[in-house]
């Protein structure tokens, strides 16, 4: 059974991509965002760097279609807004997910309030985690080439592949001897677990969204643990208080 709790958790990322349609003009949803919800994320909002580009190259190249604009952030959590998406992530140490999900349920309600996301189109949930050192023993994962004098387990070794699981995709990455990045500054070299779990929805409403991110998270949850032999689990401090 996986364990509920990590003492000593692995997340160096965790964030929550909301994609959403909006009857406003793409000038205009920063703003009636921001002042629905400037009281829970006080300081001055931070122009990034997609900004730079021109007005009329963010609107006809699609790589910057759900490009966010904005940074805003508090004490422990960050928003990054643009004209078609919402990217709520959590600063490090990570909180709990009962912490973390009560803080996006009130932001996006008082969103919600402003009618501005007229339908949500696409929910993504990504846990970047991070082990110092080579693990790749010490996962269930099974990696060979017909070259015996080849041990991908040992050598520098990444990979990506998508795993279908009912309505939901999970985009899983495993690199091995990585650096690992988080708030700008280099943790060190180890194994990485990187999981995004992503659904395309033609029309989800907020009640809808709420119950399908609590149920991406299960589902992630449990694709983690399970690449994870009891070793590696039980060097984090599992609890299920």
């Amino acid at each position: 059974m996986e364990p509920k709790h990590l003492n000593k958790s692995p997340i160096i990322e965790a964030l929550i991509e909301v994609r959403f349609n909006s009857i406003l003009p793409q000038t205009a949803v920063f703003g009636i965002i921001y002042d629905s919800i400037k009281d829970i994320y006080p300081g001055a909002p931070m122009s990034l760097p997609v900004l730079q580009l021109p007005e009329h190259v963010r609107n006809v190249d699609k790589q910057f279609e759900f490009a966010p604009h904005y940074l805003l952030q508090n004490e422990n959590y960050k928003l990054q807004i643009g004209p078609k998406v919402l990217i709520f992530s959590c600063k490090m140490p990570y909180k709990r997910w009962e912490e973390f999900m009560a803080f996006l349920s009130e932001s996006l309600q008082l969103i919600e309030q402003k009618n501005i996301l007229t339908n949500i189109t696409r929910i993504g949930h990504r846990y970047i985690n991070f082990f110092k050192n080579n693990q790749m023993e010490f996962l269930n994962l099974n990696l060979s080439l017909s070259n015996p004098e080849v041990d991908l387990g040992k050598a520098p070794t990444s990979i990506r592949t998508e795993i279908k699981n009912e309505e939901y995709i999970h985009i899983l990455q495993i690199a091995n001897q990585a650096t690992a990045i988080m708030d700008g500054k280099p943790l060190g070299v180890g194994t990485i677990i990187d999981i995004d779990t992503i659904i395309d929805l033609p029309n989800c409403a907020y009640n809808e969204f709420i119950r399908r991110i609590n149920e991406m998270h299960g589902k992630e949850k449990t694709l983690f643990f399970s690449l994870l032999k009891p070793e590696l689990i039980a060097k984090m401090n599992p609890f299920n208080e």
